[in-house]
């Protein structure tokens, strides 16, 4: 891991313009490299999977997961929020979403769905973040660990 200040400011950097997109509703993620980068394409397509200037639900997820490391709670609510928001869309069909399913990836401007409806992997990174990265508890088959004790919080210094 990067020392904490930098982290710390890597962090800042994804979760606000240029990096961040959110629309009205506050549905939004991390755009996969800045606008202001050279090649920015918002409109995802197939060729690219959206990786030159989309927003993928995973990279706002993980960025979340890495602030509850940070204890950066507000962070990893922002992420949450948004990237539920981002499936639970008054227009689905506009948006080319189906209620209560992560979608693969999306447009970096308008923030249609572009890949495909259903990503199985991120159910699993959105309770991950919540889990781990937010209440700092792993689960494991017979029980759940605490990540922080008092001695061990996320502003320690070890």
């Amino acid at each position: 891991m990067a020392p904490r200040p930098v982290a710390r400011a890597i962090l800042g950097s994804l979760f606000r313009a240029p990096f961040w997109r959110e629309d009205a509703s506050g549905a939004g993620g991390i755009h996969t490299i800045s606008p202001d980068q050279k090649g920015f394409q918002p409109k995802a397509d197939p060729a690219t999977y959206g990786l030159q200037g989309g927003v993928w639900p995973n990279l706002a997820l993980w960025a979340a997961r890495a602030a509850g490391e940070l204890g950066l709670p507000d962070l990893i609510m922002q992420a949450l929020r948004s990237t539920r928001l981002l499936a639970d869309r008054p227009d689905f069909d506009r948006y080319n979403v189906t209620p209560g399913e992560f979608p693969e990836y999306f447009n970096g401007d308008d923030l249609v769905q572009r890949g495909h409806p259903r990503s199985t992997f991120i159910h699993g990174s959105y309770l991950w973040t919540a889990w781990e990265g937010l209440l700092g508890l792993t689960p494991h088959a017979d029980g759940l660990t605490p990540r922080f004790t008092k001695q061990s919080g996320p502003d320690a210094t070890a």
